[in-house]
């Protein structure tokens, strides 16, 4: 089960250094945003949300919360407390990796988070103010 999430992780990663190599040949590009840590509510490191841009901001969440097999929802939080809710995915026995380009503008956000079915906010990573 870890190797095949390490597997994921690995093809999500280098999928990501597609978009940023795709961005570093376009117009005026900003490769790796950089990454924060997605920490449960008892502040345990449960994964990582990272950024990368060019002509279009994406996110790739990967998380490992050990146990918990079902679907999440991957959120961002804005400055002024708006919800955008990029799209839902597959944990499997906790392990899961998923990533989506970003429709606000880099600097208007300052999380984001991982919510279960039920609404419960299972993890957030907190972004640095740009």
């Amino acid at each position: 089960m870890l190797a095949a999430a390490a597997v994921t992780l690995v093809a999500a990663v280098s999928a990501l250094g597609g978009w940023g190599l795709g961005a570093a040949t376009s117009s005026p590009a900003r490769s790796s945003l950089g990454s924060a840590a997605l920490l449960s509510a008892s502040h345990q490191p449960v994964g990582t949300v990272f950024f990368y841009g060019g002509s279009q901001l994406r996110l790739l969440m990967s998380v490992n919360t050990h146990s918990g097999t079902g679907t999440v929802t991957c959120q961002l939080v804005s400055r002024d407390g708006h919800v955008v809710t990029l799209g839902s995915f597959w944990l499997d026995a906790g392990y899961g990796t998923w990533g989506s380009p970003v429709p606000v503008s880099d600097g208007q956000f300052t999380s984001a988070r991982l919510v279960s079915t039920d609404g419960t906010v299972l993890a957030t990573a907190s972004f640095p103010r740009r």
